[in-house]
Formats: structure tokens, sequence, C-alpha cells
């Protein structure tokens, strides 16, 4: 493969129009992307999260499948993952393609491209997406499904077990290694810091609905998101062996407007 024929197809694989994707062309683009992020060493921090966010996409699709009528508004929430998605696919495109980062990514991204720590790549990704852009999204896009965005939430903990042996057998991660040893812990915790800031990003897109001032809150809550992703670097820099502190001072980290 040339190296332009190589730029020409990433570029389509970021370039993509939310309004007429579905979910599941999505899904295949980002597993063309984690690919990409494999054969490119310069690139591999990003794939910890990105794989990741493919088992949370995976399970939640196989959902609306496996039980009949589990969402009210299954039209609503595929609009939802593919516009979300979207938002991680711009940032990654002004960062691979052009050298530069928008927030609320850079420091994720800075982190994740100077320190091989993948359980850390991966939650400062979490971060980024869920408390950054989530709430935008949502307004964006003027969500109603508050239920079903309630549900999702609820089939998140069925993906952490894939997603410890992921980081502990591929990743020969040890975070996700000791994930493993102390299993339900883990799980338990894990599961509840992300739901804790899913229901943090929806009250946060209720306040943007009734704000005075979308703009200021906006860059509130990036600058805020930026911030927490530097605390979870440092935290897992200051308690790595002692996981309960770790654990008690990620569980102190949100974004509340």
């Amino acid at each position: 493969m040339s190296n332009s024929y190589e730029i020409d197809s990433l570029k389509d694989l970021l370039n993509f129009d939310y309004k007429t994707e579905d979910i599941y062309s999505v899904q295949g683009r980002m597993r063309a992307l984690i690919e990409y992020y494999k054969i490119n060493s310069e690139l591999a921090c990003l794939r910890d999260f990105l794989k990741v966010y493919c088992l949370v996409t995976e399970k939640v699709v196989d959902s609306r499948f496996q039980q009949d009528k589990y969402f009210s508004n299954v039209r609503e929430l595929n609009k939802l993952d593919v516009i979300f998605c979207h938002y991680y696919f711009r940032a990654v495109k002004e960062y691979v393609m052009h050298g530069a980062t928008i927030s609320p990514w850079v420091n994720s991204f800075r982190i994740s491209s100077e320190h091989n720590a993948p359980f850390i790549n991966v939650l400062m990704g979490i971060n980024s997406h869920i408390n950054g852009d989530l709430p935008i999204c949502l307004l964006d896009m003027n969500f109603k499904s508050k239920g079903d965005f309630d549900k999702v939430s609820s089939i998140l903990y069925a993906v952490i077990p894939s997603v410890l042996s992921y980081l502990a057998f591929e990743r020969m991660d040890f975070y996700g290694a000791f994930g493993l040893l102390a299993k339900k812990f883990i799980e338990d915790e894990f599961n509840t810091l992300i739901v804790k800031w899913r229901s943090n990003a929806y009250n946060n897109y209720n306040k943007l609905k009734n704000s005075k001032n979308t703009s200021k809150d906006i860059k509130f809550i990036k600058e805020s998101t930026e911030t927490i992703s530097e605390n979870i670097y440092n935290i897992f820099k200051n308690e790595v062996l002692n996981p309960i502190n770790l654990i008690n001072d990620l569980n102190k980290l949100e974004v509340i407007l």
C-alpha cells in the first residue's frame, strides 16, 4: 500500500456523514480504525479506548435483538449512537490528519501518546467521551428517550469482563490483570464510576437546555473533563500500589454544572 493511498483510505474512514450512516456501518468503521491503529505504532495508544468502545457498542446493539421491545425508541437510540461516535471520529481526524487536538480530548490523546498504560488510556477516553462529548451530543440532537438512556447504563456491567480480559491478555496490562484477580470488586467499582458519569452527563444535558449562557457552560464541561484526564493519570501514578485508595480517588472525579 502506498503512503498516499493509505492516507486517502484513512480520510475516507474518518470522514462520514452521520445523517446518512447507520449504527452498523459505523461499527464497521470502528473495527477498521482499530486495525489501522494496530499497524501504525505511533497511534497504538489510541487502540485501547476504541477497542472498549467497540465492545460496548456491540453489546448495546445486540441487546436490541435479544430482548424484544426492550427499548422504547430504537430509532432515536441508533441516531444517538451514530452522532456520538461521530464526535469521537471528529477528534481522531483532527489528531491523525492535522496533528491537532480538540477539547475534551486534548489531555487524553497527549497523555496516551506519552505513556504506555492501556487501562489509563481506556479510562481517559471514557472520561473524554462521556463527561465531555455526551452532554453536548444529547443537546445537539435534543434527545428525549431518558428511559432508553438508563437501560444502556444497565447493560454496561455485562461488558466489563470482556474489557478486563482484553486488557489483561491482549495488552498485558497490570490493572487489567488485577481486575481479573479481584473480579467482582473491580467490576462493581468500574461500573459504578461509568454509570455515575453517564448520569451526570444526562443531568448536564438538561442544565444546558435551560442554560442562559450555553457556550460558557459547554466550555466549563470541556475544561473540567480535561482536568479529569490529568487527574486520572496522576491518581494511577500516585496510588499504583494501593488499589483501594485508587478507586476512592477515581470515584471523586465528576463533571457537574
